[in-house]
């Protein structure tokens, strides 16, 4: 498919109006077919290979052609080896980008303020661990609390008992408490 020559590099928009098909479909195509549709990245603009224009077509007429029942994305694999051979492997064309003074100096305010909120949010996870001992060493003590009061109300009571029987024993008479009345 490939020959040794100037590769010509045309961008969606290009590929778009040669083929008549739409930007999520070369995409699918492209993904699915990266051996046949070959395509690179400049910078951030996707770019495909002029020779992949008519292979996009032609896998666009396979999914269409219903002559032989729907195609499955093997076969349609199978029919372009047939024609095709076995592709090539995906281009890799990251073309280097130049950083102006200024694009350095963002960077490097966007790491540095990155880094900034990474150190808070690990402040905030230890203060929050922190708080959490905390409020669990509190909740410990009100418990301890809860049992102290509750001991000293079943005294209370018991001491009112107590104090009230004492008071029932006076008031008895001299004889009734010696007969038990």
């Amino acid at each position: 498919m490939m020959e040794d020559k100037k590769t010509n590099w045309l961008t969606m928009r290009q590929v778009i109006t040669k083929t008549g098909m739409k930007a999520t479909t070369i995409s699918r195509y492209k993904d699915e077919f990266p051996e046949y549709v070959i395509s690179r990245l400049d910078g951030q603009l996707l770019e495909f290979d002029e020779d992949s224009v008519p292979v996009l077509k032609f896998i666009y007429e396979l999914y269409r052609s219903r002559s032989e029942g729907r195609r499955t994305t093997e076969r349609v694999r199978d029919i372009l080896q047939k024609k095709y051979g076995l592709g090539q492997p995906p281009i890799i064309d990251i073309a280097v980008v130049t950083t102006t003074p200024q694009q350095l100096q963002e960077q490097q305010l966007m790491s540095m303020i990155s880094n900034h909120l990474i150190e808070q949010d690990n402040r905030m996870t230890t203060i929050e661990f922190k708080t959490n001992e905390i409020l669990e060493k509190n909740n410990e003590i009100l418990a301890g609390q809860l049992e102290i009061k509750h001991a000293v109300n079943e005294r209370l009571a018991l001491m009112s008992e107590i104090a009230a029987t004492r008071r029932e024993e006076k008031q008895q008479g001299f004889w009734s408490k010696l007969f038990g009345f």
